[in-house]
C-alpha cells in the first residue's frame, strides 16, 4: 500500500474510533493514540498502556504526555507522547520537531519526579493516578525511562533514537512515525525485526558455535550463551525478544521460576547443569569468516525460555547477582520469514517442557477467533440490514473498507458494516471477562485481559470449530450491553476512571442478575431495554463514588485491578436490588415462573457450580465441622444433580441452602487467609 493510501486509512480509523465512542473532532489525537498504542502493545513494545492526556505550562514552557505503561517486570517506565496532524497531505517532521516533543515529555517526567507532583492535580483525576503510579515506581528505584513519540507524520530526522540522562535516570527516546506503522501493517508482522550485532553485546566477540546442522528444511546452531549477554539483550529489547514466546514471564511466582532465581543467586556455576536452556529462532544467522562464531542475528526471537531470560535479568537487576559464571545452552533455528507463522508455534509446542503449555497459547490465529470472524460475515442483524464485523487483526476493518473504490461501493460497505458494529478480538475478551464477573481483570488492560481470556478458552475448540449462531448473537448482545453502559457513563460526565466505572457497573449488573440477562432479547432489539438503562443511569454515579471510597487515598488505577476491590463493591451494594427490572429481561431457570428474582438467582448460581466443587464443599463441611449435617447432605444432593447435568433444576429451598453453604465456605477461606 502506498504511504499516501495508508495515511488516509489511518485517518479513517481515527474517524471510526471517534464515531464509535461518540467523541468530537477535538478528541482525534486521543483516538490516534489509542489505535497506535494498541499496535505497540501487540508488538510487545508496550505492556498494557494506559491513555491519560495531560498538558501543562511551566512558565513559557509546555509539558505534555498522552499515556504511559509500566511492564510487569518493572524494567522501565514507558511514557507516550503523540504528535498528531489533521492535514490533507502528509506532514514531515525534522530533528527540531522531534526534540521539541522530547522536551515536552521530559518536562512531564520532571513533574512526576518532583516533590509536589501530586499537589498539582485533582486527587480524583486520572492524571493524579498516573502521577501517583509513576512517582511510586521512581521512588522504588526504577531508573530506566523510555519515551515513545508516536506521530502520523513522516520523520526525516537523521537521528531518531536519542539517549539522555536526567538526575540519575537513563532516558531512551524513540520515534514511531507513519512509515514505521505502515511496515507493521504491510508486513503482517506485529513488530519490526530485531537485528542484533552480538559484537556490541559481548565485548566485541562473537558467540562460539558448538555445532551447526544444515538440512533440507531449517538450519540449526547449538551455542552456549553467557548469562551477561542474555541480561544485556533483555535489558535493551525487553519483551520484544519474547513476542513469540508462548507464555508471559510469571514473576517468579511458580516453583520453576523460584528455582531458576535461587540457582542464579546461590549456585550460578551450576546453572548450565540444572537449566534446560532456551530455544531461539532467527530469519538469518551471520557468521565470522571461518564460521566458528555467530556475530549477527536478524529477526531473532526467543520462543521457549522466556522464564529463564527474564529470571536472569531479574537476578542482576533486583538482586545485584553476578552473572560471570552463568552459562545458558541455546538452540538457534533459522526460519525464513514466510514460514514463521506455521513453524514457530510448533517449535514452541514441542520444545517447551518446563511448564504445561496450552494449545490456546501457541498462535494468535486461534480457531476461536477464526470461527468468530467467519460467522460475523454471515449473520445479519434481526432487521436483515447490517452485520457485526469481527476484526480479528488490527486494521482489517479499514482494509476491507479501502477495497471499496466507488462511492456506491463505500456506501454499501458502510451500510452492511456500520462503524459502531465492530468488535475486535480484544473487545471480545473484555466482553467475555466482564460477563464472567472479572471487572478487576478487565481493568488491568487489553493485553493482560486478553491473555486471561485465551487461557480460559475451552480446550474443545480445535481447528475447523464453528461457533454456534446463538453464541455469536450472545457475544454481540454483550457488546451492546458494554457499549451502551459506556455511552451512559459519558452522559453522566464521570470525570475520571470512566473505563473502570463501566467495567464494574456492567459486571455488577451481571452479578445482581446471576447472568440471567436475556441476551437474545438484547440481540433482537439491538439495544438495551428501558428498564436496564434506568438501572445503569441510577447505578453509574454511585459506583463511581464507591470506587473512589474503596481507593481511600491509594492509587485508584492500581486498586481497581485487585480482586479485593470487586469483592468490596459487592459487599457495599448488597442491598441494591433489581426489582424494577421487568422479568422479560431475565431468563428463568426454574419451572416456576412466579419465583422472586432472588430465588431464581440462587438457582442459577447453584447450577453454575461444577459437580467437583459441590463434592469438595460436602467433604470440607464434614471434615471441618463448619456445616450442619443437613447442609452436608444438601451439598451431596446438589453434587448428584450437577453430575446429571441438572436434568432438573434445584428447588428454591435447595438453592437457598446451597448458596448459604457457598457463603460459609467463602467466609472460612477469608478467615484462613487473614
Amino acid at each position: 500500500m502506498k504511504i499516501e493510501d495508508f495515511y488516509d486509512q489511518v485517518k479513517n480509523e481515527i474517524i471510526d474510533e471517534t464515531l464509535q465512542d461518540n467523541l468530537d473532532g477535538a478528541f482525534k489525537e486521543n483516538a490516534f493514540t489509542s489505535i497506535i498504542t494498541e499496535d505497540l502493545a501487540s508488538a510487545g513494545l508496550l505492556d498494557s498502556p494506559a491513555l491519560c492526556f495531560h498538558e501543562f505550562s511551566n512558565g513559557n514552557l509546555i509539558g505534555k504526555i498522552n499515556g504511559y505503561a509500566i511492564p510487569e517486570d518493572e524494567s522501565s517506565i514507558d511514557l507516550i507522547i503523540s504528535d498528531y496532524y489533521e492535514n490533507d497531505e502528509i506532514v514531515k517532521i525534522n530533528q527540531s520537531d522531534v526534540e521539541k516533543r522530547l522536551n515536552q515529555a521530559m518536562r512531564f517526567f520532571e513533574l512526576a519526579n518532583s516533590d509536589n507532583a501530586l499537589d498539582s492535580v485533582d486527587i480524583s483525576s486520572d492524571v493524579h493516578g498516573m502521577l501517583f503510579e509513576i512517582k511510586s515506581k521512581i521512588e522504588s528505584g526504577l531508573t530506566n525511562i523510555r519515551i515513545h513519540l508516536i506521530t502520523n507524520a513522516l520523520n526525516v530526522a537523521r537521528n531518531y533514537k536519542i539517549e539522555k540522562e536526567i538526575k540519575g535516570h537513563q532516558v531512551l527516546f524513540d520515534v514511531f512515525d507513519l512509515e514505521r506503522f505502515r511496515r507493521f501493517r504491510e508486513s503482517g508482522a506485529t513488530q519490526e525485526k530485531i537485528e542484533i550485532n552480538l559484537l556490541d553485546f559481548n565485548n566485541g566477540k562473537g558467540i562460539p558455535c558448538a555445532s551447526f546442522v544444515h538440512d533440507d528444511y531449517y538450519d540449526t546452531a547449538l551455542v552456549i550463551l553467557p548469562g551477561e549477554l542474555l541480561y544485556k539483550l533483555y535489558d535493551d529489547f525487553g519483551s520484544r525478544l519474547l513476542e513469540l514466546n508462548v507464555r508471559a514471564y510469571l514473576q517468579a511466582r511458580g516453583k520453576v521460576n523460584k528455582g531458576i532465581l535461587q540457582t542464579l543467586i546461590n549456585e550460578p556455576e551450576k546453572f548450565l547443569t540444572y537449566n534446560n536452556g532456551i530455544t531461539m529462532v532467527a530469519e538469518k544467522i551471520e557468521f565470522n569468516e571461518d564460521r566458528t562464531e555467530i556475530i549477527k542475528l536478524l529477526g531473532m526471537q526467543i520462543v521457549n525460555g522466556g522464564q529463564t531470560t527474564a529470571s536472569i535479568h531479574r537476578a542482576k537487576k533486583d538482586n545485584n547477582s553476578s552473572l560471570d559464571l552463568v552459562k545458558v545452552q541455546a538452540k538457534i533455528t533459522m526460519v525464513p520469514e514466510n514460514h514463521f507463522e506455521k513453524v514457530v508455534p510448533l517449535i514452541s509446542k514441542y520444545s517447551n517442557t518446563q511448564n504445561k503449555v496450552n494449545e490456546v497459547d501457541l498462535n494468535a490465529n486461534h480457531p476461536f477467533h477464526q470461527a468468530v470472524e467467519r460467522i460475523s460475515r454471515k449473520v445479519y442483524t434481526p432487521d436483515q440490514t447490517s452485520k457485526w464485523f469481527y476484526e480479528r487483526s488490527r486494521g482489517s476493518y479499514q482494509t476491507e473498507k479501502f477495497k471499496a473504490k466507488t462511492p456506491a461501493q463505500k456506501n454499501k460497505f458502510n451500510k452492511e458494516y456500520p462503524v459502531n458494529q465492530k468488535i475486535s478480538k480484544e473487545d471480545a475478551a473484555k466482553y467475555y471477562n466482564m460477563w464472567n464477573e472479572l471487572p478487576h481483570f478487565v481493568s488491568r488492560g487489553g493485553q493482560k485481559n486478553f491473555v486471561r481470556f485465551m487461557n480460559d478458552l475451552s480446550s474443545d475448540i480445535k481447528k475447523d470449530w464453528e461457533m454456534p449462531k446463538e453464541d455469536f448473537q450472545d457475544l454481540v448482545a454483550k457488546a451492546i450491553l458494554y457499549k451502551q453502559t459506556q455511552s451512559i457513563a459519558r452522559q453522566k460526565e464521570i470525570p475520571a476512571f470512566r473505563v473502570n466505572v463501566v467495567n464494574y457497573t456492567t459486571s455488577l449488573l451481571i452479578y445482581k442478575t446471576a447472568k440471567r440477562m436475556n441476551l437474545q432479547n438484547i440481540w433482537n432489539a439491538q439495544a438495551l431495554s428501558n428498564d436496564i438503562e434506568n438501572i445503569l443511569n441510577n447505578w453509574i454515579p454511585k459506583v463511581y463514588k464507591i470506587l473512589l471510597d474503596i481507593a481511600d487515598g491509594k492509587n485508584p488505577g492500581e486498586v481497581f485491578k485487585k480482586k479485593e476491590c470487586w469483592e468490596k463493591l459487592q459487599e457495599l451494594t448488597r442491598d441494591w436490588d433489581i426489582n424494577s427490572l421487568d422479568k422479560k429481561n431475565l431468563k428463568t431457570t426454574a419451572s416456576n415462573e412466579n419465583l422472586s428474582v432472588e430465588a431464581d438467582n440462587d438457582i442459577a448460581r447453584c447450577m453454575e457450580i461444577s459437580p467437583e466443587l459441590w463434592s469438595k464443599l460436602a467433604q470440607w463441611g464434614e471434615q471441618t465441622g463448619k456445616l450442619h449435617y443437613s447442609q452436608t447432605g444438601i451439598a451431596m444432593t446438589l453434587f448428584r444433580m450437577a453430575s446429571s447435568n441438572w436434568s432438573k433444576p434445584p428447588s428454591e429451598k435447595q438453592a437457598k441452602s446451597g448458596m448459604k453453604i457457598v457463603d460459609t465456605f467463602k467466609e472460612y477461606e477469608k478467615e484462613q487467609s487473614n
